[in-house]
């Protein structure tokens, strides 16, 4: 089912990979300061920081949804559409 309530997932190390459904609606904000971002949700943007080693994806995908923020410091970060 499509997440219904804000989510927060944050660590120090480690890749994290997170899926949802590909007919979800949600705001998502996601950082790594040494590593990537992937997404498989095209309507999220890569943003380019100034410290050239973090990466970070932010948008909104379909319409309202809860809020989704995923942080870690060394390690990537996969966003996967599930179903």
């Amino acid at each position: 089912n499509p997440p219904k309530k804000d989510i927060s997932l944050s660590m120090e190390f480690g890749d994290m990979r997170l899926g949802l459904p590909s007919n979800s609606s949600f705001s998502l904000e996601a950082r790594t300061a040494f590593g990537d971002v992937h997404s498989e949700f095209g309507a999220l943007t890569p943003e380019t920081s100034t410290n050239r080693r973090e990466r970070s994806v932010r948008g909104q995908v379909g319409e309202g949804g809860p809020q989704i923020h995923v942080e870690t410091r060394f390690g990537d970060i996969r966003l996967q559409k599930r179903g």
